[in-house]
């Protein structure tokens, strides 16, 4: 009986000494790179940010693990708000808040880089669930009726990357996120899996911030060479569209026979296509934006959408429409961020 009781208490210890040691060495290897961007950073947040400048670092209250909860510090990318640093809700983005390296920051994940220090104190793991603020009693009374047990991702240590995080966008609802990380923790750690998810985190970064550090610089190179013939910096980035397609259908989405037209470009915010039929300006329209990962050979993912006609441009083929839209739920927007434009690492 003893024996069994040591053998017990090894093998409730040694994982959790050897997950400490490789989340350790870990932080402290990326800490070496991650203090000369966050250097770098500063130094642009003071000549590109107006004044008074906030300050550069805050940190949020999350709750870790058993709800234990623990300050989580990162880059700030938005100005001074005493309401939301106390815990209120998060303000709409590009609410007039955001500084001016703001997007960047956030689009690059470089805001998160103090969370190392997280790790090395123990307060999280470079893997694991995302870390929350206490969830509102509303929240969790929907979780309650709908039977959904959360508790699971209290249960370890939250994580500066996890599935939840690398698998769904941003805006994806808590319901869903909360699944995700129930299903990973249920399934327990695995140190290959873990390494394999860092590893690929950080080529997803760095693969973004390459991507946006050069289109803006070659909107930069060609608003100075055409400075003065009227050419406006647009603000979204836009995506690639060789997969993407759009198809024209009626208010109840009954109509499903109307051919898929090939989309001329997108951002977030709006959708351009070429197309023979007449449309009047601020016409509402209802669509589908179809789309898929890789190749048309993929299944391809319809995601419901309304919208209305901004502006339209001669074509050759007939006129080009630039049409804002939206998701007209949650899931369509899961399904336009992971099928359409390609954004998982949330």
């Amino acid at each position: 009986m003893e024996e069994k009781s040591s053998n017990s208490v090894q093998t409730a210890w040694f994982p959790l000494l050897v997950d400490r040691i490789v989340n350790l060495l870990l932080a402290g290897l990326f800490s070496i790179p991650a203090a000369i961007i966050i250097g770098i950073l500063y130094l642009v947040h003071l000549l590109a940010d107006e004044r008074p400048l906030a300050p550069f670092f805050y940190s949020g209250m999350r709750l870790g693990r058993n709800r234990k909860p623990f300050p989580m510090y990162k880059i700030r990318s938005l100005q001074l708000d005493p309401e939301f640093e106390q815990g209120g809700l998060n303000p709409e983005p590009g609410a007039g808040r955001e500084l001016k390296t703001g997007r960047f920051l956030r689009q690059s994940r470089f805001d998160e880089l103090p969370q190392l220090w997280n790790v090395i104190r123990g307060d999280m793991n470079l893997v694991g669930p995302r870390p929350w603020r206490a969830l509102r009693p509303a929240v969790s009374e929907q979780l309650s009726r709908d039977n959904f047990s959360y508790e699971g991702c209290f249960s370890v240590k939250p994580g500066l990357t996890g599935y939840s995080q690398f698998l769904t966008p941003s805006d994806t609802p808590v319901r869903i996120r909360f699944a995700i990380d129930n299903y990973w923790v249920a399934k327990g750690r695995h140190l290959g899996r873990d390494l394999f998810l860092v590893g690929w985190t950080i080529w997803m970064v760095l693969r973004k911030t390459t991507k946006a550090l050069t289109r803006r610089i070659i909107t930069r190179w060609k608003i100075f060479r055409s400075r003065g013939q009227g050419i406006e910096e647009r603000q979204m980035l836009r995506y690639r569209s060789r997969h993407i397609w759009i198809q024209l259908t009626d208010v109840d989405f009954s109509d499903r026979d109307q051919p898929m037209i090939k989309i001329y470009d997108i951002n977030p915010r709006a959708v351009s296509f070429i197309s023979s039929r007449e449309l009047q300006p601020k016409e509402m329209l209802y669509f589908y934006l179809v789309g898929c990962k890789e190749c048309e050979t993929e299944i391809r993912k319809k995601a419901r959408c309304g919208g209305y006609v901004y502006k339209s441009y001669p074509a050759k083929c007939g006129t080009r429409y630039v049409v804002f839209y939206e998701p007209l739920s949650p899931r369509h927007r899961y399904l336009i961020d992971h099928y359409v434009l390609h954004e998982t690492v949330a």
